[in-house]
Order: structure tokens, then C-alpha cells, then sequence
């Protein structure tokens, strides 16, 4: 009996867990990202005006940006 194959030349039995791996891979990748913004977010909103206004950024943006939610890019 033979196996049909994917254009990848993976064997179907191979192909799904191919798949989830890359799934798993993106949603880790993804949730990496969101704990990063978060994690910046919070730093911002953590500085005092003159260390805004070092990198630019006033209370009023600073305020905006950090209380944006995790997924949200």
C-alpha cells in the first residue's frame, strides 16, 4: 500500500503533525509578542514626564499606548 504524499513530499501520516507544529510554533509566536507589548506598555506608563519626554512621547500618547490591550498592535 502506498502513501500519498504532500507537495512537500511529506508522507499524509506526517503531514497533519507537520501542520501542528507549525500552528503551535505561530500561536507561541504570537503570545510572545502579546506578553512583550504588555510587558513595554506597562514600562511606559511607569515613566515620569521628563523621561517621556526624553524618547519624545507626552503623558497623553504614553496614556493612549498603555492602556491599549495586549492584542491589539
Amino acid at each position: 500500500m502506498k502513501m500519498q504524499t504532500t507537495c512537500l513530499n511529506i508522507p499524509d501520516s506526517h503531514a497533519h503533525s507537520f501542520e501542528l507544529k507549525q500552528f503551535v510554533s505561530k500561536a507561541f509566536q504570537w503570545l510572545y509578542a502579546a506578553y512583550e507589548r504588555k510587558r513595554q506598555r506597562n514600562a511606559l506608563l511607569k515613566l515620569d514626564d521628563r523621561m517621556l519626554s526624553d524618547i519624545g512621547v507626552n503623558r497623553a500618547e504614553a496614556d493612549n499606548e498603555g492602556s491599549k490591550p495586549f492584542w491589539k498592535e
